[in-house]
């Protein structure tokens, strides 16, 4: 776990934190990301509804079938496509293409309006992938297909200095940023094809759905 705690940060500040920081202004209660409004119920996903991208095995087997590229994912990256196909950076339905990645570097918010705190990209060396369909592989396992519809340039020195607060590589995210994360972001759908987290964490942890169906 320890290995992917880049992935968890994102989306504990992602999703929580600025909701909390409405919340703790209140009594009690849960507050809604985009109008602020606290309610004493448990409160729906962000974004409305919790995000579940994982296939039917048969659908699985035809969007596999239909792939044309592959690309073997870092640890660090097959974490975030966990998270994304087990909707635990919901509303995201895949990798932010460049207006969403714009958005939140610059406002804290996804195009549509809705609290991010972080981006949430697929960092690739070049653009040879833009359009087609990529089996993302992790350790033997296909975890899932991505839409590349977009390929775009990141500003790394904006995104390091609005992200952390700094541009300097004395901060460890910066230091992965700016080192060791490619010259490119890939954007788009991601299509699940593999339930829950054991094929990149190890066993013993629960979904977003799941955790929810415990409350």
């Amino acid at each position: 776990w320890l290995k992917c705690n880049g992935s968890m940060a994102r989306m504990v500040v992602s999703r929580w934190f600025l909701v909390l920081a409405l919340a703790w202004a209140q009594d009690d209660g849960t507050c809604d990301a985009q109008s602020g409004q606290c309610t004493s119920d448990p409160g729906a996903p962000h974004g409305g509804a919790l995000v579940d991208l994982i296939l039917a095995d048969d659908a699985a087997k035809k969007m596999v079938a239909s792939s044309n590229a592959k690309l073997e994912l870092s640890e660090r990256q097959a974490c975030d496509v966990s998270l994304l196909i087990n909707g635990g950076f919901s509303p995201l339905k895949g990798f932010m293409k460049k207006a969403d990645y714009e958005s939140v570097v610059s406002n804290m918010r996804l195009a549509s309006g809705h609290l991010f705190g972080l981006p949430v990209v697929l960092d690739v060396a070049d653009e040879s992938l833009k359009g087609k369909k990529v089996l993302l592989t992790y350790a033997g396992t296909n975890l899932a297909v991505l839409e590349a519809e977009e390929v775009f340039k990141p500003d790394k020195v904006k995104e390091a200095k609005a992200s952390y607060g700094t541009t300097s590589t004395e901060h460890p995210s910066v230091a992965e940023l700016f080192s060791e994360l490619g010259k490119f972001y890939l954007g788009g759908k991601l299509h699940g094809l593999t339930t829950g987290f054991d094929a990149v964490w190890g066993k013993g942890f629960n979904t977003p759905a799941q955790v929810r169906a415990s409350l």
